[in-house]
């Protein structure tokens, strides 16, 4: 059983505060998240290197001619130092090779297609998915084709 210190005892008490202090401060103990949080907050990506895969949902035909639907060919976030999003958002000075942006601050995506996008008969979804336990939420702003 270990001996306390009262504040009264010196260095002839056995366990001086200070060391009792210093041995307590030392201890690792676990990470308490404050607040309605039972789990850290989620604001990276950095913990998932295997991004969902896009999937075709609902009834697709048999025999359907794929080369007639929509595919991604690439996709820019305008993550590099001298674009757009990093000097918007104050985030070119960071060391990080990762899209960093602000909350409640609009950034830009351009998503390559195979062909040109035709609102009339294209529906494509994007999907933000920020830490572990990423929630999907509807996007309330149109999506604009250049």
């Amino acid at each position: 059983e270990a001996h306390r210190a009262s504040p009264r005892e010196g260095t002839s008490g056995g366990v001086r505060l200070q060391d009792l202090v210093k041995s307590k401060m030392s201890e690792t103990s676990r990470t308490a998240f404050g607040g309605r949080r039972a789990v850290p907050p989620n604001n990276s990506n950095a913990a998932e290197d295997d991004l969902p895969t896009v999937e075709l949902q609902g009834v697709v035909p048999r025999g359907v001619n794929l080369q007639e639907f929509l595919n991604v060919t690439s996709v820019h976030l305008f993550k590099e130092r001298w674009d757009t999003n990093k000097v918007d958002h104050h985030t070119d000075k960071y060391e990080n090779n990762k899209l960093i942006v602000r909350r409640g601050q609009s950034f830009y995506v351009q998503i390559d297609f195979n062909r040109p996008y035709d609102p009339r008969r294209d529906l494509f979804r994007v999907e933000y998915v920020i830490g572990e336990c990423h929630v999907q939420a509807p996007v309330l702003t149109p999506w604009v084709a250049l």
